[in-house]
Parts: C-alpha cells; sequence; structure tokens
C-alpha cells in the first residue's frame, strides 16, 4: 500500500487478487499482466533503476533492492533533506533551462534546479504552502521520469495539490489555459512546462524545464536570476522520497494523505480557451 491512504481500493484489489492466485488454472500472460499492473510493479522498477543510475551504484542490484524494500515502508510524505551541491551552468532565461537529456537524468542535476526554484519563490515572497502545481510537458524522453521527481520535490516543499495532463502532456499555451481558466482560474501558483521548446527530443538530444507564474505567463527576470544565484549556493534539496509513483494515464484523483494529485484531459482547457477566441 505504501502508505496510500485508499483503504477500500486496497481491500477490493486484496479481493480479486486472492481469487486470482485460487484459480486451478496457470495464469495466461493477460491475468500476469493485469496483476502487475494493478501493482505498478513495472514502474516500481523503472524508478528504483533510475535511482540507481542516477547514483551510479557500484552494486545495483543491492541498491534496487534497498530502494524498494524502504518504499514499501516508508510513509510516502516523510521529507528528508538530501545533501548536494551547485552544479554549474543552470542559468535559466525565460524559456527556461535547456540541456542535454542525459544532463538532466544525471545526478541531482533536475532536483538541484527544482528546489532552487521553490527556494526562490520563497525568496521573492510567493506564497506556494498549500498551494496547486501544475506540472506537465512536451512529451519527448524523459517527460514521464521527470514529473516523477518532480512531484516527490513539491509535496516535499508544501505542494498540496497537483495538476497534471493525461499521460503527463500539456503543451505550452495549454499549461497557460490551465493557470488561467481551469476550476475557475488563476489556482496554481504556477508551472513547470517540460520542454525544450523546438529542439529535437530523445536521450541524446534536448530536454528542458520552465517555470510560468500564477498569471499563466513566463517567470520574469527577476525570478529566474533569482533562481540562477540559489544554483550556484544550494547545498540540500527536500523530497519525500517514498511518494508513490502517479499512473499519468489515468484520468481521476489519487489522494496521498493530505496531498492531491489530478490527471485531467490535457486538450480540454485549451480547446474550451480558444473556443472564447474563435466563432
Amino acid at each position: 500500500g505504501r502508505g496510500v491512504h485508499q483503504t477500500t481500493a486496497s481491500t477490493q484489489l486484496s479481493s480479486q487478487l486472492a481469487a486470482l492466485m485460487a484459480s486451478p488454472s496457470p495464469w495466461t500472460p493477460q491475468e500476469v499482466e493485469e496483476y502487475l499492473g494493478r501493482f505498478r510493479v513495472q514502474d516500481l522498477l523503472s524508478e528504483a533503476v533510475n535511482d540507481a543510475v542516477q547514483h551510479k551504484a557500484s552494486e545495483p542490484v543491492a541498491h534496487i533492492a534497498d530502494f524498494l524494500a524502504k518504499l514499501a515502508t516508508a510513509d510516502p510524505l516523510a521529507i528528508t533533506e538530501t545533501p548536494t551541491a551547485p552544479i554549474v551552468g543552470q542559468q535559466p532565461g525565460t524559456s527556461g533551462l535547456r540541456k542535454k537529456t542525459r544532463v538532466w537524468m544525471e545526478g541531482h542535476y533536475l532536483h538541484n534546479f527544482v528546489q532552487a526554484t521553490f527556494d526562490a519563490l520563497a525568496q521573492e515572497g510567493v506564497s506556494f504552502a498549500g498551494g496547486t502545481l501544475v506540472v506537465s510537458g512536451d512529451g519527448r524522453f524523459y517527460n514521464k521520469e521527470a514529473i516523477q521527481i518532480i512531484l516527490k520535490i513539491g509535496a516535499a516543499n508544501g505542494v498540496a495539490r497537483f495538476w497534471l495532463g493525461k499521460d503527463g502532456l500539456l503543451s505550452t499555451p495549454a499549461v497557460s489555459a490551465v493557470v488561467r481558466t481551469r476550476e475557475g482560474g488563476f489556482k496554481p501558483f504556477g508551472a513547470f512546462i517540460l520542454s525544450a521548446s523546438h529542439n529535437p527530443g530523445g536521450i541524446d538530444e534536448d530536454f528542458g524545464i520552465k517555470f510560468n507564474c500564477d498569471n499563466g505567463g513566463p517567470a520574469p527576470e527577476k525570478l529566474t536570476e533569482a533562481m540562477y544565484d540559489l544554483t550556484t549556493k544550494l547545498s540540500r534539496f527536500k523530497v519525500c522520497a517514498a511518494f508513490p509513483h502517479i499512473d499519468l494515464a489515468v484520468l481521476g484523483t489519487t489522494k496521498v494523505g493530505a496531498v492531491a494529485v489530478d490527471v485531467f484531459d490535457c486538450t480540454a482547457d485549451h480547446v474550451a480557451g480558444l473556443k472564447q477566441c474563435f466563432d
């Protein structure tokens, strides 16, 4: 259960699995896939492997086993402060920070930049504790993995609700529409957009992140300069390491203690906005 408070769903799942295991005939490949899917085994293994790679584990199998064991028993909202060190070159512009994908995947490159963004928001007087954050991107390589990491860091910094486009997808104008119109408009304090715009995507190509503010527009220079300055001084980042993996393919709300994660149609808000522009 990993501490996620979904008692009714867990009871139903246990009953269904008990019935499946009691079947006298061998499982079909479809039943095996359904069983693994219910527990998100593939997602959790992928997360564990990614963590081993980021830490360049000398014994990756032991590292993966230890990672999974900790996830099974840990409080999903327990906050840890992980030591880190400044990384050279994390200076964003109004179009965000773009680097090669492998750079973002290495060590704490992504973690540092996201934590520096939260620190800069606090420094500039932006209230985000208990607030709503949009996180999605253009679907390029590393998009889904980066979203899961941002959720863990965001929860540790006090975000109470996350808005995600289905499959982790939202175009830049769609993010603006979500911020400005969803649930009456201007609910989120900001948005992380995972995109490198027209730059090619792929593991050997580009990945990027930009932060949009509570008006749906790009972060002003004052904020991006503060973000960069803090990346040169960062010594720790906050993370809820056991925050559960969110299935981005399923519409609906997942509750993790006091934190809610909403996955919604990735085009609906943008299309509704466009209908106000064109007859």
